[in-house]
């Protein structure tokens, strides 16, 4: 038996469209989730208290990417229109999603 989760990211709550910039490429994204950064990554990135609103994990099914692989320095648009440099992109889940640890633009 194969275990496929590819598309499980359709039943996630909270999911969000993001327009993915890298290098001369543009494109949406559905099924994204976002979520705070955990403990060790803020102390990854110096454990500097208040500024965690200013850095953002967000997942992206790879089934949804049309191809496109986030890189570090490309940037993702959410619905709010900010927009958050990709610090780091991570293969993950059985390689079924991208984990972005990103930074919001100024």
């Amino acid at each position: 038996m194969t275990l496929d989760i590819s598309s499980d990211f359709a039943v996630f709550d909270g999911v969000q469209a993001l327009i993915l910039s890298s290098g001369n490429s543009t494109g949406t994204i559905n099924g994204c989730t976002s979520s705070p950064l955990t403990r060790s990554q803020v102390e990854s990135l110096g454990g500097s208290l208040g500024l965690e609103s200013q850095y953002r994990n967000f997942s992206l099914p790879v089934a949804n990417c049309g191809g496109m692989t986030p890189r570090d320095g490309d940037t993702l648009t959410d619905e709010n229109a900010v927009v958050w440099r990709v610090l780091k992109a991570e293969l993950r889940t059985l390689g079924t999603r991208w984990l972005c640890t990103c930074i919001r633009n100024r």
